[in-house]
């Protein structure tokens, strides 16, 4: 018997705890957005269409403009890091080494 009322209140706090959270939820959540018609995507949107001044250019046109403005360069680095995740990199500069090609870097 003192297992049985143990789980019974285990049970109900448990369901005291599912249906406290439910009722905070509607409280607190502004609006409920449906993600089957609306992805994720639209909804960035919608948030950066609300910011004013913010920046909406591409990376490269972006890039461009700045440039002309100020004096910056992109930045190439070339590090073993780099060649070892990029395996057709590895695998063309071990080629050309094997054979003692001299490479256009």
């Amino acid at each position: 018997m003192n297992l049985f009322k143990k789980t019974l209140i285990i049970f109900f706090y448990i369901l005291l705890i599912l249906y406290s959270l439910e009722i905070f939820t509607n409280f607190f959540i502004k609006e409920k957005k449906n993600l089957t018609v609306t992805n994720i995507d639209k909804l960035k949107i919608e948030a950066i269409n609300k910011i004013p001044n913010f920046d909406k250019r591409k990376d490269f046109q972006a890039f461009n403009e700045e440039k002309k403005n100020h004096d910056i360069y992109p930045s190439f680095r070339l590090s073993i890091d780099t060649i070892n995740k990029n395996t057709y990199l590895k695998n063309f500069l071990k080629e050309k080494i094997f054979k003692k090609k001299k490479n256009p870097l």
